[in-house]
C-alpha cells in the first residue's frame, strides 16, 4: 500500500494499479486520496507558475491549451537553468526531483 501511494504521489497514475485496492477496505481509501492528490510534478509545475511564470508574464504570450501548458512548461524549465543563480530554489527543487526519478 505504501509503496503504491509513493509511486502515485510521484506520477505513476494507472487506475489498474489503483484496482489493486477494490477488495482491501483498509486501503482503498487512502490509496483513493493519493491517487486523486497531486502528484510531485503537478505540484513542482504550480510551484513554477507562481514564481517563475508570474514574475515572467511580460516576456511570455498568454497561450492557452493543453499542448501550450507543455511550452509553458518548458519556457518555464528553461529559464531556471539558463538563471539559475537568479532561480537557486527552483533550480535545487528541479534537481531533486530528478533524482527521485
Amino acid at each position: 500500500m505504501q509503496f503504491r501511494e509513493i509511486e502515485f504521489a510521484s506520477g505513476l497514475k494507472h487506475q489498474s494499479l489503483l484496482n489493486e485496492f477494490r477488495e482491501d477496505e483498509f486501503a482503498q481509501v487512502p490509496v483513493q486520496k493519493r491517487f486523486e492528490a497531486p502528484s510531485l510534478g503537478d505540484t513542482f509545475y504550480a510551484a513554477l507558475r507562481m514564481r517563475v511564470w508570474m514574475h515572467r508574464q511580460r516576456r511570455f504570450q498568454q497561450r492557452r491549451g493543453a499542448s501550450e501548458a507543455y511550452g509553458k512548461r518548458a519556457q518555464a524549465v528553461l529559464e531556471i537553468l539558463t538563471h539559475f543563480e537568479e532561480r537557486n530554489e527552483e533550480f535545487q527543487l528541479a534537481e531533486a526531483l530528478l533524482e527521485h526519478d
